[in-house]
């Protein structure tokens, strides 16, 4: 009894720095509880826990990440095999290609920037190692079509739709059409999903055991290049993720 009770309290502790990952704001205690499905109480229990341990920071505004978090983050680079293995091959890529070059790897129904290398000209919008993005638009849509079928089918059965950056609705059939695709031809060529103006070739990678590891992508401006320029570089994305799957 005692170790399904600690075996809560970690799931309980994490659900709540998940769910403050994927914020830009301070959060109010009613808004955490809410959105992680735990009592406002169990919540705040939770909470002073991971202020206790520096993990979770109080401030007027409200709760945030604390500095605990940052230690983690930095050994990840270190020690991800994926993410040393990676710098390299983007690096290449983006010299001889002039695109910004980048890695994802999934983390629940989300995936999570794990390396990239910015092109000499970089894109109007930056991202940042660690940050958190969808799996319904872009280059996330090789994540989930690589999904295992049941986690797949619950993603699709929840999703109700949304507007692309050049105001088209999305809708779960037209996802569906997309992730059909993408298994039949093995890439993703992006335009204008999440980002107006950019283009992006997305292509997955296995580990040594066959197993899915994530996408190794390039993105650039369609007024600066065309489509036909960023799919000439899908075989060095090949080549690319074929060494990351040799190298992990």
């Amino acid at each position: 009894m005692a170790e399904s009770n600690q075996g809560r309290t970690l799931d309980r502790a994490l659900a709540i720095l998940e769910h403050l990952s994927t914020l830009n704001s301070p959060a109010k205690l009613s808004h955490i509880a809410k959105e992680t499905g735990l009592h406002v109480a169990t919540a705040q229990r939770m909470l002073n826990h991971l202020i206790d341990r520096s993990y979770v920071n109080l401030t007027e505004a409200g709760y945030t990440l604390g500095a605990a978090v940052l230690p983690l983050a930095w050994a990840f680079t270190y020690q991800d095999r994926t993410s040393a293995a990676a710098f390299p091959l983007l690096t290449s890529i983006t010299q001889s290609t002039g695109f910004t070059s980048s890695v994802f790897v999934q983390s629940g129904e989300s995936r999570v920037l794990t390396a990239r290398v910015e092109a000499p000209s970089p894109m109007r919008y930056q991202l940042v190692v660690g940050q958190r993005m969808g799996l319904s638009v872009g280059g996330g849509k090789v994540i989930l079509a690589y999904m295992p079928e049941k986690a797949r089918g619950d993603f699709l059965e929840r999703y109700e739709g949304e507007y692309l950056s050049t105001g088209v609705r999305q809708t779960r059939e037209k996802l569906e059409s997309d992730l059909k695709t993408i298994k039949q031809q093995g890439y993703y060529l992006s335009s204008s999903e999440r980002d107006l103006g950019t283009i992006g070739l997305t292509l997955p990678f296995w580990n040594s055991k066959g197993v899915f590891s994530g996408t190794v992508n390039v993105v650039t401006h369609d007024d600066s290049y065309s489509v036909d320029d960023i799919l000439a570089c899908r075989r060095q994305l090949a080549e690319a993720a074929r060494m990351l799957s040799l190298q992990i």
